[in-house]
């Protein structure tokens, strides 16, 4: 278990996240996406890398963050999906889950915790997927 936090750690996390052999990055934000928390540049950089490395963005929101869904664009040439998911369920921290790996953000602190294990990380992804398949 590793546990960093700062601006730092938002873009040490993103580049852990290229290192994806699944080539498939799934996302729940209980706020403001994590590019917020670092410069533009870094953001566009990292977006491009994503891409280049072909991994797929499965991102949730939660409604609750009041979600605007008139920002939500095709994101096919971005690998990217966006969906919100029901409003019962209610997160406080963001999650990112890749490969043995899960990523727990705090964005109030700015604090990341990432897990490597495979069994964790498979019980979350099977969490995330459930979720998904009820989301819109």
């Amino acid at each position: 278990m590793k546990v960093s936090q700062g601006t730092e750690a938002i873009k040490d996390l993103f580049k852990d996240t290229l290192n994806n052999k699944e080539k498939k990055l799934r996302s729940a934000l209980s706020g403001k996406p994590l590019v917020y928390f670092v410069d533009n540049n870094f953001a566009e950089e990292s977006m491009k890398a994503r891409i280049e490395a072909n991994i797929r963005l499965q991102s949730l929101r939660f409604t609750q963050n009041d979600v605007d869904l008139s920002q939500h664009k095709d994101y096919t040439k971005l690998k990217k999906e966006v969906r919100v998911a029901p409003r019962d369920i209610i997160m406080s921290k963001s999650v990112l889950i890749w490969d043995d790996k899960v990523a727990i953000v705090s964005t109030k602190n700015l604090q990341v915790t990432i897990i490597e294990n495979k069994e964790n990380a498979n019980v979350m992804k099977h969490w995330f997927d459930y979720i998904w398949t009820k989301s819109m």
